[in-house]
């Protein structure tokens, strides 16, 4: 009840123009976010703001160029306004994730890159990072982004990934500009925002399987070592149209599963028979005693890294 009452104040400011005088209270200078040593930040104070940008429904954005260190600094140009981007500005970051990144490879595939945060840091721990992004609008800041640091070793591909080479309709939520979905929303996900817009807007898509064919070149002597899948809810889906792919190369695969125990069965039942759940969170395997203790992501990796 406590916290419904305080999301409820939080969306009445963020639907005022105070909530953009209280964004702009943040830094307005280039900061430098240490990725590592992990420099994790106060839940609390990033608790407000990320509501603040959630619920925020001012139009024009509040930009900051915002500094990473990595392996090497990089920079990107994020919208503080924005949910996702916000929580990226705040070092609110999965750090789990970025230390199995860390390990590199040859190739990372970032499966609903956003606005390339992922694909920027694997691009100094692996040899080739291709990423994908459907929206387009999202995918001008994703090249942006690439394009400001100079990279050579990513490719950027402005189609989203399914089981079938088609015309979808891509859902974006109004919320959170990275939590746009080739699914429908539910019911419980809009009415946290009645009264938002809602949009739609029409995008390609296309199986991994069918357009791996197309950067033969890139693959060429090398091997995709690490998948990332972020495509709120759609993640199953990508999967079966990669099938071919992950026979071939066999990749550690790093998918979203919104804490759902029967989306990680669904995703081992179509995957090859020696992929075996694991969490990073945790640092436990994922097995029948695991249903009522899965994180957000989990990591899918073949058996013969166990």
């Amino acid at each position: 009840m406590i916290k419904r009452i305080i999301r409820q104040v939080i969306k009445n400011v963020a639907s005022t123009k105070l909530s953009k005088y209280i964004l702009r209270l943040l830094p307005n200078n280039q900061i430098n976010v240490l990725i590592f040593p992990e420099k994790k930040p106060n839940k609390a104070f990033v608790y407000l703001f990320l509501m603040l940008a959630r619920y925020n429904k001012l139009n024009n954005s509040i930009y900051r160029d915002t500094k990473f260190i990595f392996i090497h600094e990089f920079s990107m140009n994020l919208d503080i306004k924005e949910y996702t981007q916000c929580s990226y500005y705040l070092n609110f970051l999965d750090f789990e994730f970025i230390s199995e990144i860390k390990l590199g490879g040859g190739v990372f595939l970032d499966i609903g890159a956003n606005v390339g945060i992922f694909s920027l840091i694997a691009s100094q721990a692996f040899d080739e990072v291709i990423a994908f992004e459907p929206h387009p609008e999202t995918y001008k800041t994703l090249t942006n982004n690439i394009e400001s640091n100079l990279y050579k070793n990513i490719t950027t591909h402005n189609i989203g990934l399914s089981n079938q080479d088609a015309t979808m309709e891509l859902y974006v939520n109004p919320l959170n500009n990275g939590g746009a979905s080739l699914n429908k929303f539910n019911q419980k996900i809009t009415q946290e925002g009645v009264d938002y817009n809602w949009d739609k807007v029409d995008v390609k898509v296309r199986t991994l399987d069918d357009i791996s064919l197309e950067f033969k070149s890139i693959l060429k002597n090398k091997r995709i070592d690490l998948i990332k899948i972020d495509v709120e809810g759609h993640e199953l889906l990508v999967l079966k149209g990669a099938l071919n792919v992950i026979t071939t190369y066999m990749p550690v695969i790093y998918a979203e599963v919104a804490k759902d125990y029967s989306k990680v069965m669904d995703i081992l039942t179509i995957l090859p028979e020696s992929y075996f759940a694991y969490s990073l969170i945790n640092k436990t395997y994922i097995d029948k005693n695991s249903i009522t203790n899965i994180p957000n992501d989990i990591l899918f990796v073949p058996n013969h890294d166990k």
